[in-house]
């Protein structure tokens, strides 16, 4: 019987750790149109989205002009009306969160140059909070020279292209580690073994 017991708690610590890792989010952009070109191909006032699939812990903490900057490479897929879906491939491309304030930030899909710039398609608006799922919402700015494509070279006019809304979770804190994940089963696990030893006295 006692074989059964640690077996059930040590199979609990287990799916604890594994859902401890799995901690992956979408994040997206869209709203607004863009125009420019794929692969030598234009369009003018497209629909576009773009969407990345990444862990929340895995962000870096930096800093654009001084200010907190939450970044991560990240396979991002784009699509535009008209083209067939297909990825960035751009070096360091991925969502980004940069806080001006409490309230306020740039949410957005990029890759930072220097110190004080960051290439890429962002929304500067009011943002929803500063933990946990954060949604940025308000005008929509593309600063971008040519990116790589899984489709050719993406070439889009810079400036505002509208209003847009960017959305993830930018939360490291809010999934426990595994390591204490696994201590916390194997203490459940010494008490149950402990208090069945009891019962049966």
């Amino acid at each position: 019987m006692n074989v059964r017991l640690l077996s059930f708690f040590l199979l609990c610590c287990l799916a604890m750790i594994a859902s401890a890792q799995a901690g992956i989010v979408t994040y997206t952009l869209a709203g607004g149109t863009i125009d420019g070109s794929l692969n030598g191909t234009s369009f003018s006032g497209a629909n576009f989205t773009i969407t990345a699939n990444a862990d929340p812990k895995d962000f870096v903490d930096g800093t654009l002009t001084g200010s907190p900057l939450l970044s991560q490479p990240a396979v991002s897929t784009m699509t535009i009306d008209g083209f067939s879906p297909f990825q960035i491939t751009t070096v360091n491309f991925g969502p980004w969160l940069f806080y001006l304030d409490e309230d306020f930030a740039y949410g957005g899909f990029g890759y930072q140059v220097s110190p004080d710039a960051i290439f890429g398609i962002a929304v500067l608006g009011d943002a929803s909070t500063v933990s946990g799922i954060s949604t940025v919402s308000g005008d929509l700015f593309a600063l971008t020279p040519t990116l790589t494509t899984t489709a050719g070279d993406l070439v889009l006019e810079n400036g505002q292209v509208g209003v847009g809304t960017f959305s993830g979770a930018f939360s490291p804190g809010t999934v426990p580690e595994p390591s204490s994940m696994a201590i916390f089963g194997l203490g459940a696990l010494g008490m149950a073994y402990r208090a069945r030893r009891k019962v049966r006295k």
